[in-house]
């Protein structure tokens, strides 16, 4: 029992507290009761609760057996100003460290320091042969102690209703303290798990469990919120044999009953055990005669689900105590959601990432490291992707005997998908030399061994090759669906555009592709492109277009310039078009340009 000093003197409280869990328990009431007399405000009370059930808690725990029929010893002193409590115990002492630590959760001590530093203006702890003490101290508003000083014993026929309704206020503090408890374990428990890589089914399932046995509930039902389909699902319940349908949240109507209803409303609902359900409340097979709470759980106004808990009759409706814990942890389970979909989005743009270097160096093994003078022909090129990974891609084949083959190709799409089919395009036309100076047989050959592949994941390939016989002076085109060929020739007034019909590759498999044939009479210039070239726009949309990129071609007939020379010409030209605009599509083109010996 514990043995009450008061002095009418100070306005203050002095308790003896046997060494027994329970006791302090009572003894921390017994001090809150008394703080709350003097006027402590209630958030102010529940530090203090904290603080004491740390400080004596402590001090009975840690006791050897030798001392523990001495009484723990609680001082506590109230002004107008501060309120200071000293707990005098008799254990071997532990260090105090000025500024304690949050220990990690693999610690078995540590925390009490913590929590009291944390929420202490000032804390000192001393070591001594006859004890130890703890001195812990906080500032308070304004106090009015004369009426608690000087007012009047209560009447004796009133004092056992008086006892009475202490009993009862003590009773429930006492539940309200040891849920307290509760949920910081559990706090400590989870805030560890949170972030980690783990189901959120698994981490549902775990924490509404330990959920369910705080608060004495007999079910619950989980739903997650699926944005990208507006559907509330199932994702755990206590009876794992439950078979719930979906909700829609945005036209769900009355079919979501009262998750909905909380869901909208973003409140918590409820459910008495004596109200009626009606036939089309989704939870009406295992809500009805249970006192039901219903939370939605919103982060950052994104809705994440809907937590539903219920008791059965048998039992009373739930508590403040039960419903703060149950949203507490509702709002962890959200966090945790969230977490998780954060990790997923990070692998996600890990694996993207790596794609995108596997889709460049790809595309950059298909470019020609260097580009030979054949025929008489000095040659230069460009790709330049307005994304990481394009689909655009050229080769360039010699034959012997002053004859090569430009290949220029545009696969649709990006990425990997539009990387391989280049790769294998160009694999193709090269293990075909026995086509490589009949461009259209080429071109059907390609066309009838890539059709299945295309068409089954519904891409095509606009492509053109180019034949040169700089000795015999000809030139052989054959197209697919792609930009026509320019040829400018020294003796000549116009350029030569060369584009024979033909359907993309992978669109019908049967196409049999024609040829354009070409006599180079003079000195002659070949420029093969994609459309990224003459799509080009400046800021206002306008296209650089067919006409300025032929004039630009017939602009250099007869030019001395070199290949190179050619190509950062026409890439300025196209670069002063668009002026600040970015590019909407890759810009690939070949320039062959010949010049006398």
């Amino acid at each position: 029992m514990i043995e009450e000093i008061q002095q009418s003197q100070v306005i203050g409280k002095q308790l003896r507290i046997p060494c027994d869990l329970n006791a302090a328990r009572e003894g921390c009431l017994v001090i809150k009761q008394f703080l709350q007399d003097c006027g402590v405000p209630d958030g102010e009370l529940m530090e203090w609760e904290l603080i004491l059930a740390e400080g004596i808690n402590n001090a009975v725990e840690y006791v050897s057996a030798p001392s523990r029929e001495q009484s723990v010893e609680v001082d506590v002193v109230v002004t107008s100003k501060s309120i200071t409590v000293s707990i005098h115990d008799h254990t071997e002492g532990i260090e105090w460290p000025e500024n304690a630590a949050l220990p990690g959760t693999d610690s078995e001590g540590g925390r009490g320091i913590y929590l009291i530093q944390s929420l202490a203006e000032s804390s000192d702890y001393r070591r001594g042969k006859e004890g130890n003490t703890l001195t812990i101290r906080r500032s308070v508003k304004d106090l009015d102690l004369n009426k608690l000083a000087g007012g009047a014993s209560e009447p004796a026929g009133d004092q056992s209703a008086a006892l009475q309704s202490l009993e009862e206020t003590l009773d429930a503090m006492t539940e309200e303290l040891s849920s307290c408890y509760e949920s910081l374990s559990a706090i400590f428990h989870f805030s560890s798990e949170l972030g980690q890589s783990q189901e959120t089914k698994q981490f549902a399932k775990r924490l509404i469990d330990h959920v369910l046995q705080i608060v004495e509930a007999d079910w619950y039902v989980f739903r997650q919120y699926y944005s990208n389909e507006d559907r509330l699902a199932l994702l755990v319940a206590s009876d794992e044999n439950l078979v719930l349908t979906d909700l829609r949240v945005r036209n769900g109507g009355d079919a979501g009953g009262i998750e909905l209803t909380a869901v909208q409303s973003r409140q918590d609902e409820w459910l008495g055990a004596e109200d009626a359900i009606s036939e089309t409340e989704p939870l009406v097979a295992i809500a009805e005669n249970c006192h039901v709470i219903v939370h939605p759980i919103y982060l950052n106004e994104e809705l994440l689900g809907v937590l539903s808990v219920g008791r059965s009759q048998a039992g009373q409706a739930f508590k403040a105590a039960q419903i703060s814990f149950i949203n507490t942890f509702a709002e962890f389970l959200g966090i945790q959601i969230v977490n998780v979909g954060y990790e997923q989005e990070r692998i996600s743009k890990g694996i993207f990432t790596r794609e995108l270097e596997i889709a460049q160096n790809i595309q950059r093994s298909l470019l020609p490291a260097a580009l030979p003078k054949l025929g008489g022909f000095e040659l230069a090129a460009l790709c330049d992707s307005a994304r990481e990974v394009g689909g655009d891609f050229y080769d360039v084949i010699s034959l012997g005997d002053g004859c090569f083959v430009l290949v220029i190709a545009d696969v649709m799409g990006k990425g990997i998908p539009a990387a391989l089919f280049a790769a294998i395009l160009r694999s193709l036309i090269r293990a075909l030399p026995e086509h490589s100076r009949e461009p259209a047989k080429l071109m059907t050959t390609v066309n009838r061994i890539l059709h299945d592949d295309l068409s089954g994941v519904d891409m095509f390939i606009t492509a053109q090759v180019v034949f040169v016989d700089s000795l015999n002076k000809v030139a052989k085109v054959s197209n697919a669906g792609h930009c026509p060929a320019l040829f400018a020739i020294s003796d000549q007034d116009q350029i030569k555009v060369v584009c024979p019909d033909g359907m993309p590759i992978g669109v019908l498999e049967d196409t049999c592709y024609s040829e354009g044939a070409l006599e180079l009479t003079g000195e002659t210039t070949i420029l093969v492109y994609t459309d990224g070239i003459t799509e080009a726009a400046d800021a206002l949309g306008e296209q650089f277009g067919d006409d300025r990129l032929q004039a630009w071609a017939h602009s250099k007939c007869g030019s001395s310039e070199g290949a190179e020379a050619l190509k950062r010409d026409l890439l300025q030209q196209v670069k002063s078009f668009m002026g600040d605009a970015a590019s909407r599509d890759d810009m690939t083109f070949i320039l062959a340009a010949q010049r006398a010996e």
